[in-house]
């Protein structure tokens, strides 16, 4: 583990297409369990992420299922578990983040 100078903050990463699923239910009870020491925890659920899977063909098929027009990339995953990491978010606690696009909202 690599220590940022963050603490007290955790972020579970589920599949989008099931962001009520064991991530998400984990996530939110751990959330409420860990909340009286001031740790925060919260899901994030990505959409359709350009990882290099996503071959052309298939973009043209996904791309028009995201209201926003495009492909979601690794850093945008990333900028939000930062800002869950960050003291901006320390109320933030049992939520499942949709870093999605608008994808299957």
């Amino acid at each position: 583990m690599i220590n940022y100078g963050l603490e007290n903050r955790v972020a579970i990463i589920t599949g989008a297409n099931n962001p009520w699923g064991i991530g998400a239910t984990t996530a939110l009870a751990f959330a409420l369990e860990v909340a009286q020491y001031g740790i925060t925890v919260n899901c994030v659920a990505p959409g359709p992420t350009q990882t290099g899977w996503i071959d052309a063909e298939f973009e043209k098929v996904v791309v028009p299922l995201i209201p926003m027009g495009k492909l979601i990339q690794p850093e945008d995953i990333a900028e939000t578990i930062l800002f869950l990491a960050s003291e901006q978010a320390r109320m933030l606690t049992g939520q499942v983040i949709k870093v999605s696009g608008g994808h299957a909202l």
